[in-house]
């Protein structure tokens, strides 16, 4: 009948009957993408016939056309215009029914909705929760609800495998592009009503199966218009539905790129992806950063090292990945989702790398203590303004390190003077605690392999291990390098250096001439070193890297102390060759002080040759004082001359000579210094 009624119609048309009526009013027709779809915003719109089949390969003719040739109409006698017509009337009207088809699915889909909805809020104890979750909006032409949407894709489904079936293969032969005119129309519908109904929801497992139906009826719609075998019943069926999975969708050859359909559901999901990831971001990050306010700094077990900020905030965003995963997205749609919460994790980590590892003010608190240039120069005004310090209290059992009040206030007065740090929050700040922040960054880190794994690999890894105590230690330790846990690590060293033994390292030590044994580093500083030392062994006992990487990076700061000391300690120092045998027993005695016992060692501490590379070359430099200062003075002639100078860990270096010969009492040596035309670049600073 319905062919008969164009052929009739294209008939009037060519005689001129009925030309005096009116010509009723066209409605405005949406733009329609290359690939098939569209979207308007009206809702109800009604797609051009015109245009739909021009796409398709059922566009307009040109010159006459011969009786089934695929353009001129199979039943139709007629040839040129008339045949045109034919064709024009044909599609106006297989668009006319398949518009009202679809409006005829959407209602019996929203009808279906609504009861739905309705026997839900009826067995459920939230009866207002299920009403919102699950009622469509009201009004004919309100966008349909998730549920509405997804019984819509599953009718059209069963609605195209019908028409593939009984009727397109009939059609064909008096239209020949009626199966892609076909796909279009009902491309150019759904993906209206997707972009309606999918606009500002978030990710849900309601969302995922109206996804999921719309992907199965895109595969249909793509079989159709590239003449694929299967777009029939066959995807109505269980197996169909699981071989429709978007995983499994190949691309079409470029011969049928541009009859391709596409539904545009990656077009409107990603609005919706990135919304619930900056998010899901924003609620992670207000929850860390409650949790790092509160935060004790105390591990969770024994076997636990971090903090529970730490394994809360990967928990929470291993969970959003797991989440986006579950919904069963198309695989472009979850990759693009995955992407987007794997950029709000990377700050969400980087910012609890940088609370955690940078307490009391990081690093930056407590560089004027580390300046040799700040430190020396403070060092000057100490006898003149404090007076000599007292001698220090006996040494109790417990091995606590003598206060010398002088000593810390010069510590305090340089950090609030140069740094604005507080002394007062460094003080009560423990080892325990550093310990357990340092072990919090480096959980961290090593879950960002799993997160990257939930993720699909879009969460960016660390970059490998940088010169420093990763390469040192047996095997390596994760987070060594210009990152969060290196920082710790050396926040943790320096205050325990630098700011808890400064008084014995950087103000008693040798400073009792001309008998520096009476103020040697087994009876100043060794003591307490010694415990701060089995305090990082006891916090950090359940990981033996990084208590292996806490200890390296306290021997280093350690050597570096006691380089001061012996080659810019200040005018309360003086030096004589004599005192070579006691500044290398006491770098034996330090290294000692770290290195793991041959019997009952737990695996915690540093082997001999690890303690050796460190201490090493602050020996060979210690070698120099044990000469004469004349044949310092020598020396340091002979390499001015010399047209390569030596390195600067050299005992003979031009820098090492010079500060020696700073450190000595005699008349030589005074005199010399005393020139600063002679003083080395490398001294400069």
């Amino acid at each position: 009948g319905l062919v008969a009624r164009a052929a009739r119609k294209a008939a009037r048309r060519g005689t001129g009957e009925g030309r005096d009526a009116p010509e009723p009013p066209r409605t405005p027709e949406p733009r329609l993408d290359a690939a098939g779809g569209g979207s308007s915003d009206r809702v109800g719109w009604r797609p051009s016939p015109l245009s739909l089949g021009d796409g398709a390969g059922g566009g307009s003719t040109s010159g006459a056309a011969a009786p089934g040739n695929g353009h001129g109409g199979g039943h139709h006698p007629e040839s040129g215009a008339p045949g045109q017509l034919f064709l024009s009337a044909m599609r106006e009207g297989l668009v006319t029914a398949w518009t009202s088809q679809h409006a005829r699915l959407r209602e019996r889909a929203r009808a279906e909705a609504v009861a739905e909805a309705q026997a839900n809020r009826a067995g459920s104890s939230d009866a207002a929760g299920a009403a919102a979750a699950a009622l469509p909006a009201a009004g004919e032409d309100a966008p349909l609800s998730l549920m509405a949407l997804q019984l819509l894709a599953e009718a059209v489904s069963e609605d195209l495998a019908l028409e593939c079936d009984a009727f397109l293969p009939e059609l064909g032969k008096a239209c020949p592009p009626a199966r892609p005119l076909c796909a279009r129309t009902h491309a150019a519908h759904l993906a209206h009503e997707a972009a309606q109904a999918l606009c500002g929801q978030r990710p849900s497992k309601r969302m995922s199966g109206a996804v999921r139906a719309l992907a199965v009826v895109e595969h249909q719609l793509r079989d159709m218009v590239t003449g694929t075998p299967g777009g029939g019943a066959g995807h109505a069926s269980a197996e169909a539905a699981e071989a429709a999975d978007p995983s499994r969708i190949e691309a079409p050859s470029a011969d049928t790129a541009s009859a391709t359909i596409s539904l545009g559901l990656e077009r409107t999901l990603a609005p919706v992806l990135r919304s619930w990831a900056s998010g899901q971001g924003g609620r992670t990050l207000r929850a860390m950063r409650r949790s790092l306010r509160g935060e004790s700094w105390t591990p969770l077990s024994t076997r636990e090292l971090h903090s529970a900020s730490a394994g809360d905030l990967c928990a929470s965003l291993e969970q959003s990945a797991h989440l986006l995963v579950g919904l069963d997205l198309p695989d472009e749609i979850t990759r693009f989702g995955l992407a987007r919460l794997a950029a709000v994790a990377e700050s969400c980590l980087a910012e609890f790398g940088e609370v955690a590892c940078a307490p009391c003010g990081g690093l930056a608190a407590l560089r004027p203590l580390c300046s040799p240039v700040t430190l020396a120069a403070a060092l000057r005004v100490l006898p003149a303004r404090d007076g000599d310090p007292p001698a220090p209290a006996p040494v109790p059992e417990e091995h606590a390190a003598p206060r010398w009040p002088a000593a810390e206030k010069l510590r305090d007065a340089l950090l609030i003077a140069t740094a604005s740090a507080r002394p007062a929050a460094l003080k009560a700040t423990s080892i325990a605690s550093l310990c357990t922040r340092a072990a919090s960054v480096a959980f961290v880190r090593a879950q960002r392999t799993a997160l990257s794994s939930a993720m699909g690999g879009a969460l960016r890894l660390d970059p490998p291990p940088s010169p420093g105590s990763g390469e040192v230690l047996a095997g390596g330790v994760p987070g060594s390098g210009p990152d969060a846990l290196a920082e710790a690590l050396t926040f943790l060293a320096r205050k325990v250096v630098w700011f808890d033994l400064f008084p014995a390292l950087a103000v008693r030590l040798y400073s009792q001439p001309p008998e520096p044994a009476a103020c040697s580093l087994e009876a100043e500083a060794l003591p307490a070193l010694c415990q701060a030392v089995a305090q990082v062994c006891d916090a950090l006992a359940g990981h033996a890297q990084l208590c292996r990487a806490a200890l390296f990076e306290i021997l280093r700061e350690a050597t570096a102390a006691m380089r001061f000391v012996l080659l810019r300690g200040g005018p309360r120092r003086q030096y004589a060759p004599v005192h070579h045998a006691l500044f290398a027993r006491d770098l034996e005695l330090l290294a000692d002080a770290f290195v793991e016992p041959r019997v009952g060692g737990a695996g915690l501490r540093l082997t001999r040759t690890q303690a050796d590379a460190v201490v090493r070359p602050l020996l060979n430099v210690v070698m120099a004082t044990a000469m004469d200062s004349s044949v310092l003075i020598a020396k340091f002639e002979a390499a001015a001359a010399a047209p390569t100078p030596l390195p600067e860990d050299h005992p003979c270096s031009l820098s090492n000579l010079w500060y020696t010969l700073q450190m000595r009492g005699d008349d030589d040596a005074q005199v010399f210094v005393s020139d600063p035309t002679r003083r080395p670049a490398a001294a400069e600073s």
